[in-house]
């Protein structure tokens, strides 16, 4: 969401969370959690053949929403003033969050984000393109 904030229009900014878990895997560590790039799973509807029929149904949801917005559509509401965000839940819901309702859910992890906003999100992605630098240079 940060990003979007900083972005020059957030008018035309979508934002998403992806809260739904992981329900490919038989045990821990990451069994039922939402893990980074699983949303790929849905968007792309690569794993529909192993998925749920509820799953099913939310891989589509969210594939039509991805391709409405590449045809030019507004796929939700945008970011906007609000600081909106599409969320997809891990009861296979779309429910459209403005910042101030997500802040109230114990379920994000909020003051990481405050964190990265004190510090400013240019300091972050110098950090971030030097660190990137280094391991493309061949340097630890």
């Amino acid at each position: 969401m940060r990003a979007a904030a900083a972005w020059p229009r957030p008018d035309s900014a979508y934002v998403y969370h992806f809260e739904r878990g992981n329900y490919f895997r038989e045990g821990p560590p990451t069994r039922g959690k939402c893990t980074h790039l699983l949303d790929a799973s849905y968007h792309f509807l690569n794993l529909n053949d192993n998925m749920s029929a509820e799953d099913q149904k939310l891989a589509i949801g969210m594939a039509e929403r991805w391709i409405a917005f590449a045809n030019g559509k507004e796929p939700w509401t945008a970011y906007g003033k609000p600081h909106n965000a599409l969320c997809i839940t891990d009861s296979c819901e779309f429910v459209l969050r403005s910042e101030e309702e997500d802040r109230q859910r114990t379920e994000r992890r909020w003051s990481k984000w405050d964190v990265g906003l004190k510090i400013g999100h240019e300091k972050i992605w110098k950090v971030i393109s030097v660190y990137h630098a280094q391991i493309d240079m061949g340097e630890d």
